[in-house]
């Protein structure tokens, strides 16, 4: 948490320009007297927010609630900021609220910490999206398969929060996928930066991305799925890349699902996965026809034992590749 804290005190934040939001979501460990030592040696600029534990989620929405910036950036607290790349994204910022051009959102690259690893994983959208300038979702090109906007690479303007109605869910791992995509459905201006700024520390056994983790909590994963297709209705949505682009994350998470519940030990695994497929082709018919047009939901409906040792097969094989945590 020091270090996460520590990245975002730059002297930017003694001039005023950077506000950070500690909340202690009802911590057992030491936390409150971290946060309450930082707020002592940096008044004015760390708030320290205690409430009762309701999770990840109830911790984001608090954040939102007290924040006062013109944009806010989710940092979890074993993660941290590059310090070159904070003051390019804060001289952007300066430069477009003094023109009047603020976009609703900045995208920005993260970097995968392993500790497993020697060097960080550098995950870009260079190919996604045009570099120095203000666009729209109509200039955007196509993601590529597996590649979407996750929370760490999102800089909200604090304003589309709000008006997006976000509410995360208590007590519920996985709602980041919430935060990436549903106030990104009220937004019309984008902005890229081709820096490095999230550094995402993963490979701990305990981390809620942690392979085993994540099919122990398969609850709460399918739950969150179920609140995208339910939330991410994309009727309204004016422009065609930018419901397209909402389209392919929530196959994404799909598919990752399916993949928890196929790795799953549970005995009625197999049936929460029909159930979760049937429960989005009910709420969100539009997003399960785009998910079957998918070469994984071709895989995933192989017959027989296909439809299982295939997919499994393919993810062992990514696994050792692409370095999944």
């Amino acid at each position: 948490m020091a270090r996460c804290l520590d990245s975002l005190l730059t002297p930017d934040a003694a001039a005023g320009e950077i506000e950070v939001i500690v909340v202690d979501d009802g911590s057992a460990d030491a936390t409150p007297e971290v946060g309450a030592d930082y707020v002592k040696r940096h008044p004015g600029i760390v708030r320290l927010v205690r409430q009762e534990n309701g999770g990840h989620g109830a911790a984001v929405n608090t954040g939102i609630a007290h924040a006062s910036g013109e944009y806010l950036k989710v940092v979890d607290s074993d993660d941290w900021l590059d310090a070159t790349a904070l003051r390019v994204l804060l001289r952007n910022i300066r430069n477009w609220c003094a023109a009047g051009e603020a976009p609703d959102v900045i995208v920005s690259h993260y970097c995968y910490e392993n500790v497993a690893r020697k060097k960080p994983r550098v995950v870009s959208y260079r190919r996604f999206i045009p570099r120095g300038k203000i666009c729209t979702w109509d200039d955007l090109g196509n993601p590529g398969i597996g590649r979407y906007l996750v929370m760490h690479s999102l800089t909200y303007r604090l304003d589309v929060l709000r008006s997006s109605g976000l509410e995360l869910p208590r007590h519920t791992f996985y709602v980041d996928n919430l935060v990436a995509t549903v106030p990104l459905m009220h937004t019309r201006t984008l902005a890229y930066l081709d820096i490095d700024l999230y550094r995402y520390y993963i490979g701990r056994e305990d981390q809620s991305v942690n392979e085993k983790v994540m099919i122990s909590r398969m609850p709460q994963q399918l739950r969150v799925n179920r609140l995208m297709a339910e939330q991410l209705q994309v009727g309204e949505i004016a422009s065609a890349r930018l419901r397209s682009y909402i389209l392919h994350y929530l196959s994404i998470t799909t598919t990752i699902s399916l993949m928890v519940a196929l790795l799953s030990p549970e005995p009625d695994a197999p049936q929460q996965s029909k159930r979760l497929l049937a429960d989005i082709a009910r709420v969100n018919p539009e997003a399960y026809r785009a998910f079957k047009r998918t070469p994984m939901a071709l895989l995933f409906g192989l017959p027989g034992r296909l439809g299982s040792i295939v997919p499994r097969g393919l993810y062992l094989v990514l696994r050792r590749f692409v370095g999944f945590n």
